[in-house]
């Protein structure tokens, strides 16, 4: 089994521990990016679809914690409507993948959301948080419906991580926005159980920052420097 991982930070952080996982980690590549210009617009060139027997895409995160509320205050609409047209555009995209992969393809759901978050004048965390597992709740609802009238799958293990509250539990969070080192594996048994192949659960004792990923190549260090320092700042207010 050959299992190709496409996305941002969250691809890395939670199919480190997939011992048949191949992941390209794009950046901080938004869902909006792969609505507008396409999933081929983003691909490293070593990238060779045809090589897996299965795709997983991991985007939304970083949609749903930045973009998605000044959106919807920039352009005057509710949030919902903001949301339905994103993933309305990227499953149409997606699903133009498929007829052209004509393997599985399968969508991951977004993580619940790691406080303490950076605020809005006058917003409080609960306030933050609340609007944020909304947001993501949400999200995840309209890729399961959208993304299967497309017949693309959705992978969801939302609730394996959430806190009563919606927010991710304490404990399994690297401590920055992702799914810690050892807590993956249901994760694994959820994507399993949606694509309905065998995969391997892992568990890796070294830094996640120093797994081989398909894109940054030998200066991936140096920019994961810079990227986790960025939003260690942007979290916290500390550089």
């Amino acid at each position: 089994m050959r299992l190709c991982v496409i996305g941002d930070s969250h691809s890395l952080f939670c199919y480190c521990e997939v011992a048949e996982a191949s992941i390209f980690w794009l950046g901080p590549v938004l869902m909006h990016r792969i609505a507008r210009d396409g999933l081929q617009s983003v691909l490293p060139r070593r990238c060779k679809l045809a090589r897996f027997d299965a795709l997983v895409l991991v985007f939304g995160e970083i949609d749903c914690r930045v973009h998605v509320t000044g959106i919807a205050k920039r352009d005057g609409k509710p949030v919902a409507a903001v949301v339905e047209d994103l993933v309305a555009r990227f499953v149409a995209v997606i699903g133009d993948v498929q007829r052209e992969f004509a393997k599985p393809i399968a969508s991951c759901c977004v993580i619940p959301p790691m406080p303490p978050l950076a605020l809005e004048p006058g917003e409080t965390q609960d306030g933050a948080c609340r609007v944020q597992v909304d947001i993501r709740r949400l999200m995840n609802d309209r890729l399961r419906v959208l993304a299967a009238g497309r017949g693309i799958r959705f992978i969801d293990f939302y609730d394996a991580y959430a806190a009563e509250t919606g927010e991710l539990k304490p404990g399994m969070s690297d401590g920055v926005v992702h799914i810690g080192r050892g807590q993956t594996r249901a994760i694994v048994e959820a994507t399993v159980a949606c694509l309905g192949v065998p995969l391997t659960y892992r568990p890796i004792d070294r830094d996640i920052f120093l797994i081989p990923v398909g894109y940054y190549g030998r200066r991936r260090r140096q920019l994961l420097d810079v990227w986790f320092k960025r939003q260690l700042k942007f979290r916290t207010g500390r550089a």
